[in-house]
C-alpha cells in the first residue's frame, strides 16, 4: 500500500485515554519494534506489546486485498474505455456498450474487499517507559 495516511488500526492511546487513529506510516514503525507518537496528546513512548500479531496480520490482510483490487481495476478500466472510444465512434451498439459496461463494473463491485478487511482493527498500545 503506498498510501500512508490510511487508517489501519484504531487505539486508546494510554496517556491521554482519548480514541486514536493509527495510520499506515505509524503502523509500520510499532512492527519494527519503534515507538509512535500520540497525535493528540504528544506522548512519543507508544509501543505494540501484546497487539504486534493483530496488527501485522491485519495489514497483511489489507495490502493482500490492495493488491487484488488493483489488478481487477487495472484490467477492468481499459475495457470500459476501449468500449467507451469503440461506442462513441459508432462501432459497437449501444446495448452491447451497455452489457459490457455493467458486466465489467459488476466485476469491480464483486472484487471489492469486504468491509472487515477495509475497516481499521482495534489495538491496545502501551507506554515503553
Amino acid at each position: 500500500m503506498k498510501d500512508s495516511g490510511i487508517k489501519v488500526a484504531t487505539y486508546v492511546c494510554p496517556a491521554c485515554k482519548e480514541r486514536v487513529g493509527l495510520r499506515h506510516r505509524h503502523a509500520l514503525r510499532l512492527l519494527r519494534n519503534e515507538t509512535a507518537e500520540c497525535p493528540k496528546c504528544g506522548a512519543d513512548d507508544l509501543v505494540a506489546g501484546a497487539s504486534r500479531e493483530t496488527l501485522s496480520s491485519h495489514l497483511r490482510q489489507m495490502e493482500e486485498a490492495a493488491k487484488k483490487y488493483s489488478r481487477i481495476v487495472l484490467v477492468t478500466v481499459p475495457i470500459i474505455l476501449a468500449t467507451l472510444a469503440l461506442h462513441f465512434f459508432g462501432k459497437i451498439p449501444t446495448p452491447v456498450f451497455a452489457g459490457i459496461f455493467i458486466v465489467a463494473m459488476g466485476v469491480q463491485l464483486v472484487g471489492k474487499p469486504k468491509k472487515a478487511v477495509r475497516s481499521p482493527v482495534e489495538i491496545a498500545l502501551e507506554r515503553s517507559k
